[in-house]
């Protein structure tokens, strides 16, 4: 990566994916910042209507495979929730997270049917909490969770979007 800021683009995840999205998950230690990497409907096996509330891409900046976002409604039919991963810690605070959910939400409100984008995210994130705070997220509550192994505070955060529809 360059010291500019790279440019970014998504691909639709494949399955020929996985391998490296778990490659990725291992390398960054992904369950010290989030309970999951993929998305709840994330197999080839899910029913069709289910597919088709997922939108999952992987993450291009400056021409190299780096991550995955994906977008995917969950039980209120206005909303989706966000999931991101970045597969390599070099790459955090080069705003392509902030790209690439960007670009995630543009895709995704192409079909219409949401107007609110949701996420959770664990508090001593801080650096992922300020990239979804320039991305127009607000928090909205926050709680506490438990793993076998540990505690940890967590921010539901929220942004709205205008225009349903719209492509912006």
């Amino acid at each position: 990566m360059s010291t500019q800021e790279p440019e970014v683009r998504l691909r639709k995840f494949v399955e020929a994916d996985r391998p490296k999205l778990d490659e990725w998950a291992r390398r960054i230690d992904s369950a010290r910042y989030m309970s999951r990497h993929t998305p709840r409907v994330a197999n080839a096996s899910a029913a069709p209507d289910q597919k088709s509330r997922l939108w999952w891409y992987v993450i291009v900046a400056d021409g190299a495979d780096v991550g995955t976002v994906w977008l995917e409604q969950d039980h209120d039919p206005d909303a989706v929730v966000l999931g991101i991963l970045l597969g390599d810690s070099s790459l955090f605070g080069h705003g392509i997270g902030k790209a690439a959910i960007n670009l995630a939400i543009k895709e995704a409100r192409r079909d219409g049917r949401f107007h609110v984008v949701r996420l959770n995210v664990r508090a001593e994130n801080v650096g992922a909490v300020r990239c979804y705070e320039r991305c127009g997220f607000r928090i909205v509550a926050s709680g506490m969770r438990e793993t076998a192994d540990k505690r940890f505070r967590f921010l539901s955060m929220e942004k709205e979007l205008e225009g349903r529809g719209s492509a912006t």
